[in-house]
Formats: C-alpha cells, structure tokens, sequence
C-alpha cells in the first residue's frame, strides 16, 4: 500500500512538470536527464508529460506567430520522434505540427532542418498507427506554406506517403477494386473508409501537396510508384463520384490529382500515325497529290473500298465498330454516361501548372457550350421580304455555360429532330486521341479537335456555315449528304478570325456547289472556309417506318493551325531569328539613334501583317514540321520537301520585300495608339514564347512595342524621310541575310512547347474519363439519371 502512495506521489510530481511553465533550458535538462535515465519506469511518463506541456504552450501562443521553438528543443525532436515509445514519439510528431501552424517563421526552421524532416519522413513507417497518423498530420500542417511544401518535396516525404497509401490500401479490409455495385454497398464503403482514418489523412495530405507543386516536383516521383497510387485514385473517381465524396478533400482535389499525375503519360502510339495516314490516303502518292492540289484549296472525298481499305487493326475502322448496329440509347450512353466537362485552355497558354491554379470545377459534369450543344436548323420567318430563313434553334433555350445537360433531356431533343453534338471528343476517347495525335503529326500541328454529331433521319444540326480551321468528316454510323459551296477570292481565314457567308448567290444565282453522299466508312475534307451543311437523308427505297435506320453518327476532326504555325507565323520568327544574330554580331554604338533599331524590326513585323491582311500565301499553315513521306520521286524525303518549303519561303520573302509600306505601318500603328492600347501587337502576343538557339529569351514584350512605336512616330514628325530610309535599309538586309533553317529550328522549338501543353492536358483529361465512364455503364439505370 505504502508503494502504491508512494507511485502515486512520484507520478504526480512528475505531471506537475507539465503543468508548470518551463524555461527552454529546464524543459531540455529534465528532457535529456529523462532519456539519458531511460530504465527508470518514471522516465517515459515524465517525458510524456514535459511533451505535453510543450504542445500545450505551442498551442497557447498560436496567435502570436511568434517563433515558439528553440534551439535546444529543435536539437530534440529528431530523436523523439525515433522513440521506441509510441506516445512519445506520436506526441514529437504533433509538436511539429502545431509549431509549423503557429508561425512561418516555425515552419521554416523546421522544414529546413534536415535531420527533422529525415526522422519524421521515417516515422511514417512505424507499425503504430498512431505514429503514422500524428506524422501525416504533422506533414498537412507543415504543407499550410510554401515554403514548408517546398522542403517536403525535397525530404521525399510525397514518395514516402504514396507508400504508405498503397501499403495501408492493400492489407486493408477497405478493397477499392473489388467493391460491389448498388447503393448500400457505397454506402457501406463509405462508413468502412471513414473508419480508415490513416488513409484519408494520407489522402488528403498527398491531394494537397501534389495539387500545389511544380513540374519538376511530379517529375521526381516514380513512375511506378505513381502508377500504383493512380490505381487507387481511379478507383475512389470511378466508384464514389461527385456526390459521394464527403471527407476532408473534395471532388475538385481528388480530379486534379488524378489529373496532374497523368498527364506527363508517355504516348506509345507512333504505330497509329502510318495506320491513320494509310487509311485515309491510301498511298504515298496519293497524299502528295492530296497536298498539292486539296490541302487548303478543295474538298476531297475518300470512298470507302471494303475490298482494299477493311483491316479490323485499324483504329479509324475499330472506331465504326463499336457504334455499329447500336440503339439510339445505347449510342447516346457511351458517349454522355461517365463524361466530365473539359473546360477550355487558351490557346496560348504554355504552363499546364498555371492553367489548373486558374481552372474551376475540374472534373464536374458536361456542361451545355462548353461540351454539349443540341441544335436543329429549322425554316423560320425572317421579314417580309425574304420570307422564310434557316435558322438554328437550341432545344434549351436560354442555356448558360454553367447548364448541365442530363441523359435524358438528350434524348428527348433527338427524338424531336436535334442534333448531339459533343466536343473534345480527343479529350473523352482513347482512340479519338490517337487519331488526333496522328493528324497533328500529319499535318505538323501541336493539336488537333475532334467533335461528334449524332442527328436524327431526316434532320439538319448545324445551320449553313464556315469552319476557320480544315475538317476531316469521319461517317462512323448511318449517312449524310453534305453540300459545299465555293467562295470565289475569298481570303483563308484565320483560326478565331470572322468571314461573312455573304456572296453564295451573285445576280440572283447560286455559287458553285457539290455534293457527297457520306456513307459509313467515307472520309470528307473540308478546306477551312468552305461553307457546307449536311443534312440526313431517306433514301426513296426505304419507309417511314425504317426512318430510325437513316440516322447519323459521325466524327469530325478539326486541323486548327494556331497563329504561330502559318506562314505568317514563320516568317516573324525568321524575322526575330535574323535580328538574334544580327545583335549578336553587332557592338553596341557609343552614341545610340535616337530610335533604336528594334523600333524598326517592330514595324516590319506589322507591315508582314498588313501584308497577310490580304495575301492567302502568308496564312497557309506551314508544314515544315510535318513528319515527311516515305520516297517522293526517288529523292530523300527530307531533301525534296525542304526544297518545297525553302521555295515557299523565298516567295514569301520576295513578297515581303516589295510590298512592305513604311506608311502604311506608321498609320497602323498611330491608330492603334491612339486607341490607347496596352498591347498594340495583341495579334502577336504568342512571339514571347519564343527561345532561341543561344538560349535568349524574345524581346518582343507588350512593354517593348508600346515605347518603341511612341518613339518612332514622334521621331517621324519631323523626319519622316530618314525613317523611311533607315526602314527600308533594314527590310533589305533582312531580305538579303535572313537564314530559313534558322527559322525552322526556332519553329520547332515552339511547336514543341504548343504540343507538350497539350499533350499534357490531353492526358489527364483522359485519365478523368478513363475509369469514370467504365464505372457509369455499370450503374443501375436509377443511378444514371440521378
């Protein structure tokens, strides 16, 4: 009895530590007496105690954001958290956490000690999950900066988390693969999940810091080990969904991770490039004629021979295969059931990164224009004169981007003669992708859209219209017959630029026009510019009552061939190229002009503009990029055609140098001045993405252009001849030194940051559908609609 009193006395004694405000020093003698006497029973529960009373006054002076730690503590924490003791070490882990919230300052010290991070990093793997769980929550606390996530990156603490996660995933009863379908099972799942609470902190720790990093920090983790949480990942997305999701993360969170872990995927679909081009050209010469008599100048029309062409390994025929001889429902669920909206990326933008930082919702439901749209064209009253007019009529009317549009109300629209049209389907499809990411490599391209059209027998979707970037018409189910008009001189139109549809009828009499029938398995290419609509057809063979036989399914694929990559685009790269070097090989002057020189390289690159205002060679997409045909004449690819472009190229020069007006340029640009414009070249913000051999960055900054051309049209009052001299001097040397492969390496370079972008956003957007469409199919029909 009286050794019971006395354990009970030693014991709170001891407690009284922890209860009495220590000094630094106290608190770290009574700590390393305790440890260096660590036999003694006492030992453990005094250093649990003293633990304590520092959590409890870290706690206490949160509000300060004071610095809460020192030195002589900072020097323990490695070894607490080592302790063989659980609550010891579980108790260091929470210091650490509640010391990173409480101030910057803390948080710094603390990450930026190596031997902390490295002890907590090796905490994780304690068998205790108490341990575990306190340092996981420790690591979410640390991660509240950016600073904090920056050195947790570097401790390998995200890598040491996926192991965790997958390691606790496998061996627990929680099974995410072998779930079973319905409702209660979900919810079953659900309470059991909740149950794991190491993992949904892990979860939610490893969201946040994978959602905040850089490139280069994804790019450090495994791809194995990435492969393997993604399992998990597509899981959790496939099985739970939107409404589902109640932890601590959300949907959004979950949708970016699973997002920024795809989409540096490598491709391995170089075989589809040769497949795609055979089929829709057949042979080598074939696409040569193609190129020099269609590209861009006519449509043209690829049969489909089911002697010759049918190969079952052929993606663009798998595609037909798996619409063939299916219902209306069935086709209208495989391509809406289990979508997420892909919301749109500029087409400028270069850093994937900053796009998600700006990106709202990713991962919800398809939203009407942005994703969907249901249209029908219809003949409606227009005045007294015309009588009646096409017109397209939305079967939502006043629809909002923010409109989700349900399966059902789809079909009800088809069934009341609208058109489906879907787009991104390179987005929602892993063979779309493909075929998308051959014909960017076709046609030299960073990217290529595809969209999909499902209209009813009888009907017209989309009313008279014009596209501003070539179309291939891929008929995958039913038919179509399309009608396209001819525009006579009428300029290419560039990708986002508006043409008006006037001109179809001159003195009363319609344009030129022709006709195709689209059957299943033709390919149709449109020339950008072009004005077409289609329309299904009953064919005089058939009745009413086989209407629902004459419907259309098919796949358009849109080459859009962004600013940079026309021949305009290249030949202000040329321009930036030759300035380079001549800035390169040029000493600087001890007296400068008055108007620097880049004032005058600035009004060539609008003259070039005002130049392709009016000239369709200059807005012809350039192919120097294209991946060249196997044997052209007996020649090397490469050399025949590089000669073909070094040809274009000289034309285009040559174009340059006579038709370039120094008048015409200051008069743009005084306009554009006087408009009070922050950017006056906003039609070539895209030449600040471009690099250079030597490494340099482009000059060409909003920034730059305003001053210059400030300077240059006051320095033009008053000496107008010498600025026309010194301009035309400098257009001449530059028609005369200009180095076409210069250009093209520079070209090149830029073409690859366009198409690693979205490339990038392809594949995480893939990954969102991939196992998300899989798990809706199976979904009871009552679970769909909701």
């Amino acid at each position: 009895m009286n050794a019971l009193k006395g354990k009970r006395k030693r014991r709170e004694r001891l407690s009284a530590y922890g209860k009495t405000h220590l000094e630094d020093h106290h608190f770290f003698s009574l700590m390393v007496a305790a440890y260096v006497n660590n036999r003694n029973p006492c030992s453990e529960f005094l250093i649990k105690s003293l633990l304590k009373a520092q959590l409890a006054r870290i706690r206490q002076n949160c509000d300060s954001r004071e610095d809460v730690l020192s030195k002589s503590i900072l020097s323990l924490l490695p070894v607490l958290l080592s302790s063989r003791f659980t609550k010891i070490a579980a108790t260091a882990a929470e210091i650490v956490g509640a010391a990173g919230l409480s101030s910057l300052e803390s948080n710094e010290r603390i990450t930026s000690d190596k031997a902390i991070m490295d002890s907590l990093v090796c905490a994780m793997s304690c068998p205790a999950k108490l341990v575990s769980l306190a340092v996981v929550n420790a690591i979410l606390d640390l991660s509240t900066t950016s600073v904090g996530r920056e050195h947790l990156w570097r401790s390998a603490a995200v890598e040491k988390m996926i192991s965790l996660f997958c390691q606790v995933a496998s061996s627990s009863p929680v099974n995410f693969l072998a779930m079973r379908e319905g409702t209660r099972s979900i919810n079953c799942f659900k309470r059991r999940f909740m149950e794991e609470e190491l993992l949904v902190v892990v979860l939610d720790s490893l969201s946040k810091l994978i959602n905040s990093c850089s490139l280069h920090h994804l790019a450090k983790i495994p791809r194995n080990l990435a492969d393997s949480f993604l399992v998990y990942l597509d899981a959790l997305w496939a099985q739970l969904g939107d409404s589902f999701l109640q932890f601590n993360f959300k949907s959004h969170d979950l949708a970016e991770a699973i997002f920024r872990l795809s989409m540096n995927h490598e491709n391995h679909s170089s075989h589809i490039y040769a497949e795609v081009k055979k089929r829709i050209f057949g042979t080598e010469s074939k696409f040569e004629s193609f190129m020099f008599n269609n590209w861009e100048e006519e449509p043209f029309l690829v049969k489909y021979d089911t002697e010759l062409l049918e190969d079952n390994d052929c993606i663009l025929n798998s595609l037909t295969e798996c619409f063939r001889d299916k219902t209306i429902d069935s086709i209208l669920s495989s391509i809406l059931i289990g979508s997420v909206s892909c919301p749109p990326i500029a087409s400028d933008e270069l850093n994937i990164i900053e796009f998600l930082k700006e990106v709202k919702g990713l991962g919800s439901s398809i939203r009407y224009e942005r994703d969907i749209r249901v249209v029908k064209t219809m003949k409606l009253p227009c005045d007294v004169k015309h009588g009646l007019a096409d017109k397209e009529v939305h079967y939502i009317s006043g629809c909002r981007e923010e409109s989700v549009v349900s399966l059902e109300k789809c079909k009800a629209a088809y069934n009341e003669g609208y058109t489906i049209t879907v787009r991104g389907m390179e987005f929602r499809s892993e063979k779309i992708a493909s075929i998308a990411l051959a014909l960017a490599k076709v046609f030299g391209q960073p990217s290529v859209g595809a969209n999909i059209y499902l209209t009813p027998p009888q009907s017209q979707g989309l009313s008279r219209h014009y596209d501003d970037h070539c179309v291939f018409v891929c008929q995958l189910v039913g038919s179509k017959k399309w009608t396209i008009f001819s525009q006579e001189k009428v300029l290419l139109p560039r990708l986002y630029e508006p043409l008006s549809l006037h001109g179809l009828e001159v003195n009363g009499h319609q344009c030129a026009r022709r006709e195709f029938l689209l059957e299943e398995g033709d390919i149709l290419y449109i020339p950008r510019g072009y004005p077409h609509e289609a329309h299904t057809v009953l064919f005089e063979n058939e009745s009413s009552s086989d209407a629902s036989a004459a419907f259309s399914l098919h796949l358009t694929v849109g080459i859009e061939v962004e600013p940079p990559f026309l021949w305009e685009g290249f030949v202000h790269i040329s321009i930036q190229c030759w300035h380079q070097k001549l800035k390169a090989a040029t000493r600087p002057m001890e007296h400068p002009q008055i108007v620097p020189k880049i004032a005058y390289v600035y009004m060539l690159h609008v003259s070039i503009k005002l130049i392709a205002d009016h000239d369709s060679a200059f807005r012809k997409a350039c192919m120097v990029a294209s991946i060249p045909s196997e044997g052209m004449g007996g020649k090397k690819p490469e050399f025949a055609i590089s000669v073909q472009h070094k040809a274009i190229f000289s034309h285009l020069i040559a174009k340059v140098n006579s038709d370039s007006n120094f008048w015409n340029a200051l008069t743009s640009v005084e306009a554009a001045l006087k408009e009070n414009l922050d950017d006056p070249c906003e039609w070539m913000k895209w030449i600040v993405n471009l690099d250079f051999l030597d490494g340099t960055e482009s000059e060409m900054s909003p920034i730059n252009w305003l001053k210059a051309f400030k300077d240059l049209v006051f320095f033009c009052k008053g000496h107008m001849e010498a600025a026309e001299s010194e301009f035309a001097m400098m257009k001449m040397e530059f028609c005369r030194n200009v180095v076409f492969e210069d250009a093209c390496k520079s070209f090149r370079m830029l073409l690859g940051k366009y198409k690693k972008t979205r490339e990038q956003y392809m594949r995480g957007m893939l990954a969102l559908h991939r196992n998300k469409r899989d798990r809706c199919r199976t979904l009871p029909k009552q679970q769909r609609k909701d």
